[in-house]
């Protein structure tokens, strides 16, 4: 068996930094001032938690430097990007969702190492993709339907809301956020895999699946080609072989696949939340020399919904993911605490033991110290 060197995929929602460019900016008439920072990314040594490792400074920094703006500046940001990594920086606009007491979990797209496009789905084709959770959701206010960008509206959200949780407020969203698609054609991301004619091994490739999105859960699957799981955030697991890969926000699966007739297969993912209809998509192209490609397209094992297209697709389950080699758990341990997390009021904001983190910790005394 001959596997390549790693080829990295990683995951992401645009959502953030199409919420951010969706506002209404000021006239150039209308600005106050104009703010210039220069930026400078690179890869250091650090230990915010006491623990040495490499990671992303800003400005010799981490975090990186405070941007101090008033409302209404116009910003110019100049990135220079120092680390061995193409990486990017986005800016989260989270001040509406405060002001709504509405979480914005409408996004414009899923990129697959940064690439993507836009889709904007007919009524027609939001019909059959549209999951029972959504449909009771809908029902909560009369004649509700998706948007057109295929999310849930903000009076629907607004439902959510818990007894004693500030008055959601709808009307302060701009209305591009939820509203208004606009489709795109920009070119999906390309992995390019090529067997040579002499070769007489099985082509393999191995992925890092890396879900860098937030908000949002989805699944993950490569048309046609089963994926063996072999390691899980960065520890490896006991192989096991799937068609569909659940991932959540800040999840890591290490996969390897087994590429055997010549054809470009579609890398599907298909976010399963409920709030939107949500899905982007990379292509595996492989070709084996002095050998035709086939240019039929590849058959999905799940649909823009993450749901299952047959019911042979074989799904991963995180429970699944037993430790290679076993880890031995301690006999003897000198206390024993449990915890049990939940969302405190917000998918952003979480709780251990129903206790949501408080504004300040005072002359609290940690529990481990």
């Amino acid at each position: 068996m001959v596997v390549p060197s790693l080829t990295k995929a990683f995951l992401w929602s645009n959502a953030l930094l199409s919420l951010a460019s969706a506002l209404t900016l000021p006239s150039p008439n209308d600005l106050i001032t104009t703010k210039k920072f220069e930026l400078t990314v690179t890869w250091e040594k650090g230990a915010p938690d006491g623990v040495e490792r490499d990671l992303f400074k800003v400005n010799g920094q981490f975090p990186g430097p405070v941007l101090e703006l008033t409302e209404g500046d116009s910003v110019e940001i100049n990135v220079k990007n120092r680390s061995p990594f193409n990486t990017t920086i986005h800016y989260h606009a989270w001040d509406i969702s405060e002001k709504s007491h509405i979480d914005l979990l409408c996004f414009d797209s899923i990129l697959v190492n940064g690439k993507g496009k836009v889709d904007c789905l007919a009524s027609t084709q939001q019909a059959p993709l549209v999951t029972r959770p959504q449909q009771q959701l809908l029902s909560r206010i009369n004649g509700s339907t998706l948007t057109d960008k295929s999310c849930l509206p903000p009076n629907v959200l607004a439902t959510l809301a818990n007894a004693g949780d500030a008055k959601p407020d709808p009307s302060v969203i701009p209305r591009e956020i939820f509203n208004g698609c606009k489709a795109t054609n920009a070119p999906l991301d390309v992995i390019k895999v090529v067997k040579s004619k002499n070769c007489e091994e099985d082509k393999w490739i191995m992925l890092d699946l890396i879900a860098t999105f937030s908000m949002i859960e989805a699944q993950v699957s490569l048309d046609e080609i089963p994926l063996t799981i072999i390691a899980a955030d960065g520890n490896y697991i006991e192989p096991k072989t799937a068609q569909s890969i659940p991932l959540a926000a800040g999840q890591r699966y290490t996969v390897i696949a087994k590429l055997e007739k010549p054809k470009k297969y579609t890398l599907r993912v298909s976010a399963t939340s409920d709030p939107q209809i949500l899905f982007g998509s990379s292509i595996i192209d492989f070709q084996v020399e002095a050998q035709e490609q086939s240019l039929e397209p590849s058959v999905a094992y799940i649909n823009e919904r993450g749901v299952n297209t047959t019911s042979g697709v074989v799904v991963f389950s995180p429970a699944q993911g037993k430790s290679f080699p076993p880890a031995v758990i301690p006999q003897v341990v000198d206390a024993t605490y449990k915890v049990v997390m939940k969302q405190a009021g917000a998918l952003d904001r979480w709780a251990f033991n129903s206790t949501p983190r408080p504004e300040s910790t005072g002359t609290r005394v940690a529990m481990l110290d």
